[in-house]
């Protein structure tokens, strides 16, 4: 642990004095790769190049798994470039669906399915709370993300389900249906996919409704609208039209003054799922 706290102090002092040289106009983008290039990934100058680049959004998926690999044996350099370059460069050089494949270790990189404090790393610095990257999850690189956070009953596994659900309550309904789930104190399996996802949504507001992925929304079979979620909001609809909904208090102009609202903060292919449901 001390040689790897050593080896990051060494490797910030250097990536410090390559801020400064890029502030003051004596190193450029291309000056910094050329450094990347020159010095191991696992040597304070090449860590410090790479994660000066990964601040600026000018890493690919080669660098990152270059990063992972060749400190391996110090996980502590592989965590603080994760998250340093999650944080201010946003992984903009990597896309939304590659990354979760890393995480996943899916797809071409199967190759990380070992690298499991990495792969936590990105599944908690970067794909939650990132919206783009939860609309690429499936249920099994969901279910994955949820076994590295040891089940929903953790901090770090409560706080990854309650993100994900933000944009995506049909999967996360998936997941709760799922025997092998861990058990929580308090929770019951929803006996139905509606039932899930109307548990999920329905004490929300119009605008974080309007935040659920289209994916949610529509079954990847068909292309139709996805009858357990328009259930489930057909539900919330009528609700909110009487007095005293389970959900709360009853909504000012009823279920339909909801809907109204509703279409009016969506796009027009998510509007025409919304309208097509009844009050």
């Amino acid at each position: 642990l001390e040689v790897q706290k050593e080896f990051l102090n060494k490797a910030n002092k250097e990536s410090g004095a390559i801020k400064e040289l890029y502030r003051y106009g004596k190193m450029n983008i291309t000056d910094i790769k050329n450094q990347a290039s020159k010095f191991k990934a696992n040597t304070d100058k090449g860590f410090a190049a790479r994660k000066f680049l990964g601040e600026q959004g000018e890493v690919d998926a080669v660098t990152v798994k270059d990063v992972i690999k060749s400190n391996s044996d110090n996980p502590a350099a592989v965590i603080d470039f994760i998250e340093n370059t999650a944080d201010k460069g946003k992984f903009s050089g990597i896309s939304p669906s590659e990354l979760v494949d890393m995480a996943a270790a899916e797809g071409v990189h199967t190759d990380l399915a070992t690298d499991i404090g990495a792969r936590r790393a990105i599944y908690k610095s970067y794909i939650q709370g990132n919206k783009f990257a939860i609309d690429t999850l499936d249920l099994v690189k969901f279910k994955k993300g949820m076994d590295m956070f040891n089940g929903p009953g953790t901090s770090e596994g409560g706080a990854f389900m309650k993100e994900v659900s933000k944009y995506r309550p049909e999967l996360v309904t998936q997941y709760d249906m799922l025997p092998t789930r861990p058990p929580t104190p308090g929770f019951t399996a929803p006996t139905t996919p509606e039932e899930g996802i109307y548990k999920l949504i329905s004490k929300r507001s119009v605008q974080d409704i309007a935040d659920i992925s289209k994916k949610a929304m529509v079954d990847s079979t068909t292309g139709l609208p996805h009858p357990d979620f328009t259930g489930a909001l057909a539900r919330l609809f009528r609700e909110k039209q009487t007095n005293s909904p389970p959900s709360g208090t009853r909504y000012i102009g009823g279920g339909a003054e909801f809907k109204r609202n509703l279409i009016n903060q969506l796009d027009t292919e998510r509007a025409n799922i919304v309208r097509s449901i009844p009050v």
